[in-house]
């Protein structure tokens, strides 16, 4: 089975060299589109890839197509290829708000997987949320869920709306963490540490304390109580967020994120 991912950039090429390094049912070389000539020559070096710059040189040679291209770019690409796919090709899209029915309009195929992954895909560490058309049976969903697990772990939804709401967790949700990180640099730096430490400090936190969590089965209240003491240092920290109401701001730019993505989604 041939794969082409339309789209070298980085979230593209997150995938196309999990894929490469991987032991999944794909043939080799990765076949790779993108309208960089530059780009592909240096990616025609590797003899993981072959990439081209005409889409009707390799679009009919695909099994499986890993769209990442921009949501904007996709309708004028898929009026200038659609005669040109297998009927059998399966569409994966990692396109920010292109539905699957606009997907499966435009390309006029019937198997269609999108997929909303996050930043940390870039180096395997990622979370990619999958919702497939009822055309994908079983056998294939399982080779689509293999592709997207290439940068991490994958979560099947039922529902489309389900992307949207993930996008307010897992794909948006990155950058709240950057958020909290930046917040404890700054409280170190005013304490007296310098950039360097400030970050060292910080970083290692939040990994330790997600390796706690991921490894442990006890809930994040119950690690809270495990840190904090009555009258100590850390239920001084946690009673002054309570008082700010941190948590539920946290809940509402969570949901601010989604409702945004089903605004995205009707443009």
């Amino acid at each position: 089975m041939k794969l082409l991912v339309i789209g070298a950039g980085n979230m593209g090429m997150s995938y196309a060299e999990g894929i490469a390094k991987s032991d999944i049912a794909i043939e080799k070389p990765i076949l790779l589109l993108d309208a960089d000539e530059a780009k592909i020559t240096t990616f025609n070096k590797d003899e993981n890839y072959k990439g081209y710059t005409v889409a009707k040189d390799v679009i009919g040679q695909a099994d499986y197509i890993l769209m990442a291209v921009k949501p904007q770019h996709f309708k004028a690409l898929a009026a200038d290829v659609h005669s040109l796919l297998k009927p059998s090709c399966t569409i994966i899209s990692i396109m920010a708000g292109v539905t699957v029915e606009t997907i499966a309009n435009a390309t006029k195929l019937g198997k269609v997987a999108r997929a909303m992954p996050n930043l940390p895909a870039q180096i395997g560490l990622g979370m990619t949320t999958v919702n497939f058309t009822d055309a994908i049976d079983e056998p294939t969903k399982e080779i689509v869920k293999a592709i997207l697990s290439s940068t991490g772990e994958v979560l099947e939804v039922a529902e489309q709306q389900d992307l949207d709401k993930s996008t307010g967790i897992s794909g948006s949700g990155p950058a709240y963490i950057f958020y909290f990180i930046e917040a404890l640099e700054k409280a170190a730096e005013g304490m007296g540490f310098n950039r360097e430490d400030s970050r060292k400090l910080a970083s290692q936190t939040f990994l330790g304390a997600i390796e706690l969590y991921r490894q442990g089965d006890l809930t994040p209240e119950e690690w809270m109580n495990r840190v904090a003491s009555k009258g100590g240092t850390t239920r001084a920290a946690l009673n002054m967020l309570a008082a700010e109401d941190v948590s539920n701001k946290i809940i509402k730019g969570a949901n601010a994120a989604y409702e945004r993505a089903v605004e995205l989604g009707k443009e």
